[in-house]
């Protein structure tokens, strides 16, 4: 009747056809029309301007009717127009000019009430505007007066609910004994008046979410109140007529716990042991399956939090750290000189006289107002130029002045407990004070100031603090949220939502104060400045020190001289002399090589060689230095030599002579003389000595703990011999050592070599004795000296692969469940530390597991049994911090056969992992390894990881902790197995897989050098390697070739963790060193330079994310410390040098693991695809980008099958602007720049769909990768070979991509909630708009003379019956029956609309 199904729908149209079916209405509205215009007002405008100018009854319903049947179909946004034309308003000013009566009509109020609740709960405003109207007082004055009257009391709890959406409405209506009110309508169990009494839990449960009113519930003891309504509503309800009363008190409990002060009244008055209890009677019935997890969650949250057994949260491992040089003064030093004084006055005198010129003078009341360089306001300096350096320098002397005081608690020896509280409270404090404001605008040097103070205050506390920039973003995103559910807050209308609906858009910004503010900074993370993406940044380092990282590049200096002297033997010719240039390039590289490290080291040693380097600083037989020769030997003979690699220079230097050693110095031309007279037969009799000495050094003992099952399964851990002891006084080294020299050669026939002897190795590219002597010279923290068997035998893939993990259903709910048990009975509980990296006197008891990881790579801190078959493990943070615990690497014994072990690791630190989407950890067992199955297999059921309820030893208590729960069933008794995060590859089988690689290569077809980059800070190297194919001849078209081919610069493992990337940095090596004729064309075409380890001491450590220096490398790209990040920092040169060369990489790829995403895929570089997802301003038409960044992926996307092109993103982000990734792209000008992401649990896509990627899928990613390189060849005949298109595997069928969006870089929401429930879910069909419709069918006749007051206030069963349900508008209309009534509707739209949840009142997108 009213064309409610047209396409085109108009307010005007449907009132004009309204006309002939209501004359009266149309004769009241007839005065009306005479006062506005119809060209210039709509008729939903006129609708509102009658209903709140209105005086009698009549026409008031009329409008009240109309409007109700016309927002009671369609879309929200009738509602939302009604809004922007003022709807709410209307509809609150006539609330209040029918509700300020001394006897109101409720004829009009009740619809009216049903109306405003309707509409408002869509007005994200409604809260102030009522303010504003003064409709709050007066519906809570309604609701006083009509307790007595169900319907009446329903509508006003409705509409208080709605207004509670805003926090000063909430807390204004607390402050007037509202909440008193409204809870004592909520009665013990009666099955009358259902409907207000839910009504009253959801308004009371809408008042609590501002703290305020937590703080008054809590005070007026209604918790034990709330708890015992809950306990007799949720027994007595044997018909479950009451489930969404139950669900609503839960609600109202999940509110109160969102404070410490209701988290603990919840618990002292035994919530969790009363919510356990009725939890575990309602998994017997699937009706009352929606209140079991609102009171898991209440549970999970109300569990007290327990500190983690540690004696301290920093790691076990402690690195001494050299000085770190003071690159900025301290800023609360004053000048002494006095004309330095007198030049900052003047400057100040000139900046003041500026500011004059530059602003106009304003006039208050005819007073000229003064203008200041700077203003004190709330405590906050603010500076004319908004530089913010006087509020930092006053904030910096206020935190060095109470150093002083936190030194002197130190000192009279008060618990590290106390010195932290004092530090957050009088330190802590005064440094973040308004941070939000001034953090981002502040200079780089006042920031190192003020984290100074924080680094200060670590050493005199002895515990990790938090830095300052982690403060800034807590606080900005706890700003940020409150903006978002404070719709009255003038900055919500700043936050808008992308199309993805993750992020929000950026503000659009012209100047950098406004693009550092706290606004622009909290809305995205996506760079938007075109400057900084189009520019390209100076150098961090003069042009002069790249001159040194030419020796990197040999295959340019190289004269292969060996391609003339084919006629001669084969090692003569791999083993020729350099010629005279070579020489000249390489003696002056060694005066540049000593730039830097000699400027800062030569305080400390001021005997040093001249001739040292910072690349070759030490050697495994001395800490102190080298001598002057040995450092000479080990540069003079490295880049000249393409057979001998750094280990066997080492041994060659510590077979020298002792008088060789100990000259003090030596000419360059006569040390060359001296290597052509000792000549080839020498250096390798020396060698020789060299390697037996290693050799002795590494020894295999018996296993101490396995001995009495070495008969059944030869399990054991392989001893590295630790270093012998200094000789007697008088007796010179290699003296002891041709004394010792018989024995240790009968000790080398040992249990290794019966093992392998027993045995065998079987696996390609591994080899169990180079893998020893390679873990003998490794240098760690703790001074390993045991092998991890896997390590060393080595590890062959299983022959298929295998499925994701099945999630059972309810999986975190059991395990929670489990946890309360614990908390519930604690007299159950073993809680036995069985194993601690600490403390090695612990003893184990005979039935229980036993532990170890003191190995390379190994991360297991300590071991606590709980119960009989099940653990508690925490691991340890990274090296000098007390963070980032995630990987970890043990060992475990002692079990039995068929017996599900649970192993709880309690201390993660990701707030989500694959391990929720099907991974597993990985087993190793020694066993079936000696019986020919030497596999690391994927195992554990019952795979969960959710958060927990520890908390930090002595830190912040806010710090969160997960749980990684599986439970293992050992097929084997008295078996010795290994668990991992992942497939494990350590230092040492790099260092070995690298020598192998090089014996098993052609030197005359492929050019394989591998050199030191540099040395770590604990001593280890780091190596680069140069591959690439050797040239046909020495003709000069041939060496043109080859001194021109353009480079390839791989990197890979700069976070320890992630080992998926080191495989598939594996399989890249092997390929490219194979005979495949790709692997061929590619060598011809590209000069790999691959550096596989860039954090060599995190691997070895067993850390996760960082180095010793406790940062993460993969943030230092932009300016990398020399001596703190060594590794960073010339890897950077390298690419500088090749750079300035004009060799700039063509591309540029950093091998990462990812935890929370499937499927390997890469990270670009892109300036308009970031410009156009941020939502910039910029005008893009006119920039112009190469779009072959895009060239690899899809090339991949074609070749292997575990990639996903669209899981891609070539976004450039603030947050990773010092990535490898971002500074090769920005600073180099690499268009190919990327970071290629493996997955650590499996593929979602394709043919290995649902199943768990292995080391075999990871090193065909590495080799795949290397076939792609094939589409950014310049030579289209290498293309397309023939030859080659053969054996390329090309999948013409489209795969089975499923689109992914390129910003999530999680997965989809887990099927339980990982992280603590903010809120109770919505029950369906119980939502605001439902409650109100049912109520306004109700009959009417029935509620007079009901008595609810006296139900609420002595908690008694009322006595309210119910009718049959009638029509809409001849129970709230009765006037309006007849042939004259407007015909109901299809349907009543009772659904939210798409994007829109309500929760306890309150709108949230």
């Amino acid at each position: 009747m009213f064309g409610y199904g047209r396409s085109n729908f108009t307010w005007n149209g449907t009132l004009r056809e309204l006309e002939g079916s209501y004359p009266a209405y149309c004769t009241e509205r007839g005065s009306y029309r005479m006062t506005s215009s119809p060209s210039s007002t709509s008729g939903l405008e006129v609708l509102l301007s009658t209903l709140q100018n209105a005086g009698d009854t009549e026409s008031t319903l009329n409008n009240l009717n109309v409007l109700d049947e016309l927002l009671s179909a369609g879309t929200d946004r009738r509602i939302q127009y009604m809004i922007s034309k003022g709807g709410s308003e209307a509809l609150l000013t006539a609330l209040v000019n029918t509700g300020r009566c001394f006897n109101p009509n409720y004829t009009i109020l009740l619809p009216l009430l049903h109306l405003l609740a309707k509409v408002g709960h869509r007005d994200r405003r409604i809260g102030r505007k009522a303010e504003e109207a003064g409709a709050v007082l007066l519906t809570l004055n309604l609701l006083k007066h009509n307790l007595q009257y169900a319907r009446r009391a329903a509508a006003c709890l409705w509409v208080i609910q709605v207004f509670s959406s805003s926090v000063s409405t909430a807390k204004l209506i607390g402050e007037n004994h509202g909440l008193d009110v409204i809870y004592r309508l909520i009665p013990p169990f009666t099955t009358k008046n259902l409907h207000t009494i839910k009504a009253a839990i959801n308004a009371l449960a809408a008042l609590l979410y501002t703290k305020a009113n937590v703080c008054l519930v809590v005070s007026k003891g209604f918790i034990p109140g709330l708890l015992k309504l809950y306990e007799d509503w949720h027994s007595r309800d044997t018909h479950h007529v009451a489930i969404e009363i139950c669900h609503a008190l839960l609600r109202c409990l999940q509110k109160v716990t969102h404070s410490t002060a209701g988290r603990q009244a919840v618990l002292s008055h035994g919530g969790i042991g009363l919510l356990y209890q009725t939890t575990q009677t309602c998994l017997f019935s699937r009706d009352l399956e929606c209140l079991v997890e609102p009171s898991v969650q209440l549970m999970r949250k109300c569990l007290p939090k327990t500190p983690l057994p540690l004696t301290s949260d920093r790691s076990a491992y402690n690195f001494p750290l050299p000085e770190r040089p003071q690159a900025f003064p301290d800023i609360d030093v004053a000048p002494d000189d006095c004309t330095e004084e007198s030049d900052e006055e003047e400057d100040e005198d000139n900046q003041e006289a500026d500011i004059t010129r530059i602003h106009h003078p304003i006039t208050i009341n005819g007073e000229t107002v003064e203008v200041v360089q700077n203003i004190r306001y709330l405590g906050v300096n603010i500076s004319h130029d908004l530089t913010w350096t006087v509020n930092t320098t006053a904030t910096a002397k206020k935190g060095l002045q109470r150093l002083h005081f936190l030194r002197c608690l130190k000192r009279a020896r008060l618990p590290q407990k106390l010195l932290v509280s004092f530090y957050r409270s009088a330190i802590e404090s005064v440094l973040t004070y308004c941070i939000t404001a001034w953090y981002s605008g502040c200079t780089t040097d006042n920031r190192k100031a003020l984290q100074r103070i924080i680094k200060t205050a670590e050493r005199i506390t002895g515990t990790q603090l938090p830095r300052l920039e982690d403060i800034y973003l807590t606080r900005c995103t706890r700003r940020v949220k409150g903006i978002l559910r404070d719709s009255t807050n003038p900055g919500h209308c700043l936050f808008t939502l992308l199309p993805s609906g993750r992020q929000y858009r950026t503000l659009p910004a012209r100047t950098t104060r406004l693009q550092n503010s706290f606004y622009h900074r909290s809305d995205d993370d996506l760079e938007t400045d075109l400057n900084k993406l189009r520019q390209r940044p100076d150098p961090d380092r003069p042009k002069d020190l790249l001159t040194q990282y030419s020796r990197f590049c040999p295959e340019l200096s190289h004269d292969f001289q060996e391609l003339d002297l084919s006629l001669e033997p084969e090692e003569s010719s791999t083993t020729s002399s350099s010629s005279s240039d070579e020489e000249d390039v390489l003696l002056n590289s060694f005066t540049l090589l000593s730039s830097e490290w000699d400027r800062r080291r030569s305080s400390a040693k001021s005997d040093s060689s001249l001739l040292s380097s910072g690349s070759h600083s030490e050697t495994v037989r001395s800490k102190e230095g080298h001598t002057p020769v040995v450092e000479y030997f080990e540069g003079l003979l490295n880049p000249t030599n393409t057979s001998m690699e750094q280990a066997e220079f080492e041994d060659l230097v510590g077979a020298l002579p002792i008088s060789l050693k100990e000259v003090p110095s030596v000419d360059h031309i006569q040390m060359l003389k001296v290597l052509n007279i000792v000549g080839l037969s020498s250096l390798t009799r020396l060698l020789s000595v060299g390697r037996r000495s290693a050799a002795a050094q590494l020894k295999a003992h018996d296993f101490h703990s396995h001995s009495s099952i070495f008969s059944t399964s030869p399990s054991f851990r392989t001893l590295v011999g630790e270093p012998r002891e200094e000789p007697p006084h008088g007796q010179r080294r290699d003296e002891q050592d041709d004394e010792e020299e018989g024995a240790e050669e009968s000790d080398h026939c040992t249990m290794i070599d019966r093992l392998l002897e027993r045995h065998g190795s079987c696996i390609p590219h591994h080899e169990p004795k180079l893998y020893s002597a390679v873990a003998a010279q490794t240098k760690s923290i703790p001074g390993f000296s045991i092998l991890a068997f896997p390590d060393f035998w080595g590890h062959l893939p299983p022959s298929g692969l295998q499925p994701m993990a099945p999630r059972k259903h309810n999986l975190q709910r059991q395990k929670v469940f489990e946890d309360v048990q614990r908390f519930l009975n604690p007299d159950d509980i073993i809680n036995q530390v069985v194993f601690d990296l600490e403390d090695s006197s612990i003893e184990c008891p005979s039935d229980a597991l036993r532990f170890f990881s003191k190995f390379e790579c190994g991360n297991l801190r300590k071991a606590i049994q709980v119960r009989r078959y099940e653990y508690d493990l925490i691991l340890n943070a990274d090296a000098n911090s007390s963070q980032h615990p995630q990987w970890f690497y043990f060992e475990v014994s002692n079990m039995v056969e068929d017996v599900p072990y649970r192993f709880n690791i309690i201390n993660c630190d990701k707030t989500n992992s694959q391990f929720n989407y099907g991974q597993q950890p990985v087993l190793y067992s020694v066993r079936e390894a000696l019986e020919g199955r030497p596999h690391w297999v994927r195992t554990g059921t019952e795979v969960c990881y959710f958060r927990n309820h520890f908390c930090p030893a002595l830190g912040r208590r806010s710090t969160t902790f997960y749980t990684l729960t599986f439970t293992v069933t050992f097929k084997h008794s008295e078996d010795v197995c290994y668990l991992a995060y992942h497939y494990p590859y350590s230092y040492s089988a790099l260092k070995a897989h690298l020598k192998v690689l090089q014996k098993s290569v052609d030197p005359a077809k492929v050019f394989f050098r591998q050199q030191i980059l540099c040395r770590t800070l604990a001593g280890n190297t780091c190596p680069v390697v140069t591959i690439t194919a050797c040239p046909a001849s020495r003709g000069w078209r041939d060496m043109h070739q080859l001194r021109n081919r353009p480079c390839i610069v791989l990197t890979g493992r700069v976070h320890p963790g992630e080992s998926n990337a080191s495989w598939v940095m594996k399989g890249t090596l092997e390929f490219l060193c194979s005979t495949d004729p790709v692997a061929h064309n590619l060598r011809e075409a590209f000069v790999f330079k691959i550096v596989p380890m860039l954090n060599p001491d995190g691997v070895i450590n067993g850390m996760n994310r960082c180095d010793v220096t406790s940062e993460d490398l993969n943030r230092q790209w932009s300016k990398p410390d020399p001596i703190f990040s060594p590794t960073i920092y010339h890897t950077k040169g390298l690419l500088y040098y090749l750079n300035s060369i004009g060799r700039t990489p063509l591309v540029f790829c950093d091998y990462h693991g990812h935890s929370r995403k499937k499927n390997v895929f890469l990270y670009g570089c892109s300036l308009k695809e970031t410009l156009w997802q941020s939502g910039s301003t910029v005008d893009t038409v006119g920039l112009k980008e190469d779009p072959g960044y895009r060239t690899i992926p899809k090339t991949l996307d074609r070749l292997a099958p575990a990639f996903s092109f669209n899981s891609c993103n070539y976004l450039v982000e603030k947050s990773r602007s010092a990535t490898a990734r971002v500074v090769v792209w920005r600073e180099m000008g690499v268009l190919r720049s990327y970071t290629m992401e493996s997955t650590y649990n499996g593929c979602d896509q394709g043919i290995y769909k649902g199943m768990q990627t292995g080391t075999r899928e990871m090193q065909d990613i590495g080799a795949k990768f290397c076939q792609s390189l094939l589409s950014v060849i310049k030579d289209p005949r290498a293309l397309y070979s023939s030859k080659l298109i053969n054996h390329i595997i090309l999948d013409h069928n489209i795969l089975d991509h499923k689109s992914h969006n390129c910003f999530e870089d999680d997965e989809p929401p887990c099927v339980e909630q990982i992280e603590y429930s903010i809120d109770c879910p919505t029950l369906k069909g119980t939502d605001l708009e439902s409650d109100v419709n049912r109520n306004m069918a109700r009959a009417d006749e029935v509620e007079e003379g009901e008595v609810v007051a006296r139900m609420g206030a002595g908690h008694q069963q009322g006595s309210v019956g119910q009718s049959q349900q009638a029509s809409l508008n001849s129970r709230l209309f009765p006037h309006l029956k007849g042939p004259v009534s407007i015909e109901t509707l299809s349907e009543k739209r009772s659904t939210l609309c798409k994007g829109v949840s309500i929760a306890n009142g309150q709108i949230r997108s």
